[in-house]
C-alpha cells in the first residue's frame, strides 16, 4: 500500500474477507482483472490506520493462531470451473440487478482514467485484483446468525407478540431517527410504537446483553429506518417474521430492490411517519392473517434467498461482470501490501478474531456459481417498477382515506 496514493493490493483468489457479512468467497474467482475504488470509514483513510485495523498484530497478547492463520499470503492455483456444470442452479431474481448496475459502462467500458483518476478525490483506498487474486458490534457471522434468527421466530407465536411496532437503534447518526423517536408511545399520544435509543458505548459496557438480535422477534411489527446511509440492520429486521415496517428508503442493499411493498414489507411514509406507523399497526391488528403473511414472506426471502452461497455467488458475478468491462490491464502498485484471508484471520482479538475464524471458508465450493438470469428487458423492468410504486401508492391511499 502506498501511503501517498492509498493503494491496497488484495488477493481475491477463492477467499475474500468482508467484515459486515463475515465471508470468504468460496469459488476460485475471476478470469478478468479488477481495479476499483471503495469508500471506507474515515478512520481508515491512511495507510497506518488500515494496517492497524486489518493487518495482523505480532503482540504477545494475540491469541494462538490456528493452522490456517498466516502472516503471509499463500500462492494459490486457480481451479477452473467446468464449462458445463449440471449441478449449478439459476441465481435468485435479484441477481438481475447486476446487469442494471454495470449498464452505464456497457457502451464505453471502464478505463484506467475513470477508476484511478476520476475517483481520486472521492475514494480513500484503491483495491486491485490481479490475475483472479479477488464484526460488527457483537454481531455473529451471517450464516450462523441467520439460523439463530430463524429459531428466534419460533420463540413467541405471532398472536402472542406485543401488538406494537418495535425499533431499537442509534439516533445520533441522522435526523430521521431522531424524528422517529417522536412516534414513541407517550401519555399524550399512542402511535403504536415502542422505540428505544441505543447507546453502543453503554451496551458495550453491559457486554451487549440487551442487544441479542435473535431474541428481539417479540413484537408483531419491526421498524426499519436508515441511518447515515443504508443500515446493516435491514436484513436482521426482515429475517424476523414479524411484519417489517420500512420507512421510505433512499439507499438499497444488493438484495432489497426485488422486495415488494405489502408483499415482503409494509411501506412507511417518512413525511407522515408517526401517522403512517399507527395506520400500519392498526391495519395489521385488524387484519392479522394478512399481516402475518407479510412478515413470513419477508422472512422467507431472507432465509432462502440470502444464504451465504448466494452471497458468494452474487459477489462473484458482480465482480466478473465488472471485470469484463475493463479497458486496461491492472497491475500491482509498487510497494503495495498484499492482504488475503489468512492475514485477516490473524488480525484482531477476542470476539473479532473468533468471528473471523467462524466465518472462514476452509475449502473450495464443490459446485460452480449459480447461473446468472438474463437482464431485464425495458418493458419488464418498467412493469416491475410500476408495480412497486403502485403498491406503495395503494397504502398511501388507504392512509389518506383513514384520516378523512
Amino acid at each position: 500500500m502506498h501511503e501517498n496514493e492509498g493503494s491496497c493490493y488484495v488477493k481475491l483468489d477463492g477467499e475474500a474477507y468482508a467484515n459486515e457479512w463475515g465471508f470468504h468467497t468460496s469459488h476460485s474467482l475471476l478470469h478478468h482483472p479488477l481495479d476499483y475504488r471503495l469508500h471506507i470509514r474515515s478512520s481508515d483513510r491512511c495507510c497506518t490506520s488500515f494496517q492497524k485495523t486489518f493487518l495482523p498484530s505480532t503482540s504477545s497478547a494475540t491469541p494462538p493462531a490456528r493452522p490456517f492463520c498466516s502472516f503471509t499470503c499463500p500462492a494459490y492455483h486457480l481451479v477452473k470451473r467446468k464449462a458445463d456444470d449440471s449441478s449449478a442452479e439459476t441465481c435468485p431474481e435479484y441477481f438481475r440487478w447486476i446487469h442494471e448496475d454495470v449498464r452505464p459502462w456497457k457502451a464505453t467500458g471502464i478505463t484506467k482514467e475513470m477508476v484511478v483518476e476520476g475517483a481520486e478525490n472521492k475514494a480513500h483506498v484503491r483495491i486491485v485484483a490481479v490475475n483472479g487474486r479477488v464484526p460488527e458490534l457483537q454481531i455473529k457471522p451471517w450464516e450462523m446468525l441467520r439460523k439463530e434468527l430463524e429459531g428466534g421466530n419460533n420463540r413467541v407465536k405471532w398472536e402472542e407478540r406485543k401488538p406494537k411496532a418495535y425499533w431499537k437503534g442509534n439516533t445520533r447518526v441522522c435526523a430521521l431517527r431522531k424524528e422517529l423517536l417522536k412516534c414513541n408511545v407517550s401519555e399524550e399520544q399512542d402511535w403504536g410504537a415502542l422505540l428505544y435509543d441505543l447507546d453502543w458505548q453503554h451496551e458495550r459496557g453491559q457486554k451487549f446483553n440487551n442487544t441479542s438480535l435473535a431474541s428481539q422477534c417479540t413484537h408483531r411489527y419491526k421498524i426499519y429506518v436508515e441511518g447515515a446511509a443504508w443500515s446493516v440492520s435491514e436484513k436482521y429486521i426482515l429475517a424476523c417474521d414479524s411484519a417489517s415496517l420500512i420507512v421510505t428508503p433512499h439507499y438499497y442493499d444488493f438484495f432489497t430492490r426485488s422486495l415488494l411493498p405489502t408483499i415482503h414489507y409494509w411501506p412507511i411514509n417518512e413525511k407522515t411517519m408517526c401517522k403512517s406507523i399507527k395506520f400500519a399497526v392498526d391495519w395489521g391488528n385488524n387484519h392479522p392473517e394478512e399481516a402475518q403473511e407479510i412478515g413470513k414472506a419477508g422472512s422467507k426471502f431472507i432465509q432462502e434467498e440470502l444464504k451465504m452461497k448466494n452471497v458468494y455467488d452474487y459477489m462473484f458475478h458482480l465482480l466478473y461482470e465488472y471485470g469484463k468491462l475493463l479497458k486496461y490491464q491492472p497491475t500491482v502498485p509498487e510497494g503495495s501490501i498484499e492482504v488475503c484471508s489468512e492475514t485477516l484471520a490473524c488480525s484482531g482479538r477476542g470476539l473479532k478474531k473468533k468471528f473471523k475464524f467462524n466465518s472462514m471458508v476452509m475449502h473450495l465450493s464443490d459446485s460452480g456459481p449459480c447461473i446468472m438470469p438474463p437482464p431485464y428487458d425495458s418493458s419488464s423492468l418498467q412493469l416491475f417498477l410500476e408495480r412497486k410504486l403502485n403498491l406503495t401508492k395503494q397504502v398511501e391511499s388507504w392512509e389518506a382515506g383513514e384520516r378523512k
